[in-house]
């Protein structure tokens, strides 16, 4: 980052305010804190968002809100060290039986120094939790940015693939996109629209992707998101959301995790269905096959009784024709 201290605060201000601007309004969010005062102050700032707030006490309460209809919600926003579960475990539940996004929090109490200590304790707790080894596509036309972007993330212990224009990225992940975990691209790219690589990326490759831009518009920042990116980096891209990288990749993983857990349950229900219609067909070849062979008996047993009443002795209990006297048989 270049320039004074005036020029950095007002970049951070212009990312801040565009990540603000990237929500939509009326955003339903369940916020989960035991802290009421911390509760109010999210309160208030998400209301001045214009977003639809649940304030829950504890995690109990808020597991029951979330079981009894998830689908008022949009996004759970809840405290780490709650004093009635674990925050963690909360987590977790939600994840697995509502399938929706969390964002964790906690606070940070005590003096100056004490406070440091703990920002500087959470820094390296983020930094610890990058997967070291991770693969990064990183593409940029501008080289001074991607230079930036490629020493923040070396320092991270991370694989990098440097690429100047969208087009020489759309080779390599064509080549082989198993060899990138995430991309971080420019988006004003030269070559080729960035939204343009973005939907190229999402449907051919189905990997994460993250877009830089210096243009922090509300319209820009919709467009990115709308057109797959799962994160916006507004330039000078910053080393605290450089160090989050992994959070994209890890969701990613997740993600198809459960859609291969999924699909494992719905193949093992097919073959069960199938081996239970396979039954039902069996049954009724077995009591088709039955009812074929009683009706069959059926009709051998009313040809026998025709037979009987056609008999000799049933011929002679026919009656003879009555003879009638006339005149001339009298005479």
């Amino acid at each position: 980052m270049t320039g004074g201290a005036g020029e950095a605060r007002e970049s951070s201000m212009s990312a801040t305010s565009a990540v603000r601007l990237q929500f939509p309004e009326g955003l339903r969010v369940l916020a989960v804190d035991d802290d009421q005062t911390c509760l109010h102050i999210v309160g208030r700032m998400l209301e001045r968002c214009m977003y639809q707030v649940t304030k829950c006490r504890n995690g109990k309460e808020a597991l029951l809100l979330l079981r009894e209809d998830n689908s008022r919600f949009d996004i759970v926003l809840s405290d780490l060290h709650l004093s009635d579960i674990n925050g963690l475990n909360l987590l977790e539940i939600i994840a697995f039986e509502m399938d929706m996004p969390v964002v964790g929090f906690f606070s940070m109490t005590g003096g100056a120094g004490e406070a440091r200590e703990s920002s500087m304790s959470a820094t390296s707790a983020v930094r610890l939790q990058f997967p070291e080894g991770l693969r990064v596509l990183a593409v940029d036309d501008d080289q001074t940015c991607l230079h930036v972007v490629g020493r923040m993330l070396k320092r991270l212990h991370v694989s990098i693939t440097k690429c100047r224009n969208g087009k020489e990225a759309l080779l390599l992940l064509r080549e082989d996109s198993s060899r990138f975990d995430i991309v971080l691209s420019d988006l004003d790219l030269s070559d080729i629209n960035g939204l343009k690589l973005l939907e190229i990326i999402a449907f051919e490759m189905d990997m994460p992707v993250v877009v830089m831009s210096s243009d922090d518009k509300r319209e820009t920042i919709m467009k990115g998101v709308i057109h797959g990116a799962c994160d916006y980096m507004v330039k000078p891209v910053r080393m605290d959301a450089v160090e989050l990288l992994w959070q994209h990749v890890i969701r990613k993983r997740r993600n198809d995790q459960l859609k291969e857990t999924e699909q494992a349950m719905e193949d093992k229900l097919a073959v069960v269905v199938e081996e239970e219609e396979e039954k039902s067909r069996s049954m009724k070849k077995k009591m088709k096959k039955r009812k074929d062979k009683k009706e069959d008996q059926d009709d051998e047993g009313g040809e026998s009784s025709d037979h009987m009443n056609t008999s000799p002795a049933s011929t002679s209990a026919v009656k003879k024709p009555r003879m009638v006297w006339t005149p001339a048989l009298h005479q």
